[in-house]
């Protein structure tokens, strides 16, 4: 609300909802009157750079300095431990000029992330664990390369929305359940790709997954496979939108 004449203020301000969020600017207020006052500059959240090995709600947004440090904003890594963003958003912020490795690691079994948000990082959501049986579950990533990798076998991402630069979710194993999500890529909407199993130094040979009932727009292709995985493993009934 901007008053130059310096209107009464009660006749100015009322019941309204402003976007984005700023102080009303009254020009040469005078003396007595209020003044509008800037936000204070935010500071990054204690959570940032954190492992969490239990239950957790968040109460606030976690938001980084990804130029200071840019490892995982915050690694779960308890069995089957719960991260409920309670509609709060993981992010580096907007300042920040380089991105972190990932916004959320997925670092052991049996892991539910869900209602929430993740932005900014070169990893929406990586789960990387050796391990698997790990949920996404309603959650938006945004200004990611890689929206959501799933490493680890017989995870599950559902009802998320990503959008990604090079990938929208990347699937590097076998039993991942990928249902109703909303996929935006630059690059490619899912891609398979091959990888050695720790230990064994052998390829991992994906056998299986369900891709299912998702809306995929992209500029690559929908589903990449460039192993050529047999189309038999790859349950497909999705709605894709872009290159054939």
């Amino acid at each position: 609300i901007f008053n130059p004449a310096n209107y009464n203020i009660d006749i100015n301000v009322g019941d309204n909802s402003c976007y984005p969020e700023c102080d009303v600017d009254i020009t040469a207020s005078p003396t007595g009157a209020p003044t509008a006052t800037a936000s204070p500059t935010a500071s990054p959240s204690p959570l940032c750079n954190s492992i969490i090995e239990a239950d957790t709600t968040l109460s606030e947004d976690v938001r980084c300095n990804c130029d200071t440090v840019s490892s995982p904003l915050i690694t779960l890594q308890a069995v089957g431990m719960t991260l409920d963003m309670n509609g709060y958003t993981v992010k580096c912020m907007d300042s920040s000029t380089t991105k972190a490795e990932a916004c959320i690691t997925i670092a052991y079994k049996w892991i539910t992330v869900k209602n929430g948000a993740v932005a900014n990082c070169d990893l929406g959501i990586a789960m990387e664990s050796t391990w698997g049986g790990n949920t996404v579950d309603n959650v938006v990533v945004t200004h990611s390369t890689v929206g959501i990798h799933v490493f680890s076998r017989d995870n599950v991402v559902m009802m998320s929305i990503i959008d990604a630069e090079e990938v929208g979710i990347k699937i590097g194993n076998n039993g991942a359940h990928i249902e109703g999500n909303i996929v935006n890529s630059t690059g490619h909407g899912v891609e398979l790709v091959e990888h050695l199993t720790p230990g064994t130094g052998r390829t991992t040979v994906i056998t299986f997954v369900d891709i299912i009932d998702n809306t995929i727009h992209h500029e690559g292709k929908c589903i990449f496979n460039p192993a050529n995985y047999s189309e038999d493993a790859i349950n497909m009934d999705n709605g894709c939108y872009g290159p054939v």
